[in-house]
């Protein structure tokens, strides 16, 4: 029986594909493996997704991704494809193996944000660094485009209200959703990924304005509250080096 036609399907692939190609000439490279295409419907609040089964990559794309996410779409992707790039440097380069893929799991998501956030500021490639432009209304956050400054003020909320909803969760005995969990994790690496590019390109005074650390922090990763610490102590403690070509792309020596 053959699969029913569905033109968005097609439209969808050959965007994502036309923006793989691109992501190489961003990277400046020309040696990404290829993948296989599957498209689903959305479930849940993923809408992008990479995977490594059956010796091969797989991008598991969701119907809304170029429709009701179009603004946000090409942003989604570098940072899937990212995750690519950054595997095949960890078999290659460092002689992990693709059932190790989660070893470096914290860094991999922080270093997907970044180079999304070096592709949303308006860099051609990666050492195009003079054309940052912080002011370029390009950053999706619940359906709404901002700038480089306003988003981050808008994901800091969202990161308040989830340590808001652990701590209370805590305190009442109450369990959260796995899934749920991962999502508040994934979310504040993202922060950290995005804020690790404005603190070193676009506003190196901006630590005390975003940084939360007379309010909160929970150091989630264990579930004990604690204070007086912030947000940006998980950025200290993932990016306390320099950020550079070398570093953005390769070095997984960073991680403390």
């Amino acid at each position: 029986m053959h699969k029913q036609f569905n033109i968005q399907e097609v439209k969808t692939k050959t965007q994502v594909d036309m923006a793989y190609r691109e992501y190489q000439k961003f990277m400046q490279t020309s040696n990404m493996p290829s993948y296989i295409f599957r498209y689903v419907k959305q479930n849940g609040t993923t809408i992008a997704e990479e995977r490594f089964e059956n010796n091969k990559y797989n991008l598991i794309i969701a119907d809304t991704l170029c429709t009701t996410y179009k603004g946000a779409a090409k942003g989604v992707l570098f940072h899937e494809f990212t995750h690519i790039f950054d595997e095949e440097e960890l078999v290659i380069k460092y002689g992990f193996s693709h059932d190790d893929r989660n070893t470096p799991y914290v860094y991999k998501e922080i270093h997907a944000e970044q180079i999304k956030t070096l592709y949303l500021l308006g860099c051609k490639t990666i050492d195009d660094l003079e054309s940052i432009d912080e002011n370029r209304v390009s950053f999706h956050h619940k359906k709404k485009m901002y700038n480089i400054s306003d988003y981050l003020i808008e994901c800091q909320k969202e990161l308040r209200e989830n340590i808001e909803l652990i701590e209370y969760a805590k305190a009442k005995n109450i369990k959260i959703n796995i899934y749920e969990f991962n999502n508040i994790l994934n979310r504040i690496f993202y922060y950290v990924g995005t804020f690790s590019i404005y603190l070193k390109f676009c506003n190196i005074n901006s630590y005390n304005e975003f940084d939360t650390k007379d309010e909160y922090l929970v150091e989630v990763a264990d579930m004990r509250a604690k204070r007086c610490m912030g947000l940006l102590w998980i950025w200290y403690k993932f990016t306390s080096k320099s950020i550079y070509r070398e570093s953005i792309r390769i070095s997984y020596k960073r991680i403390d």
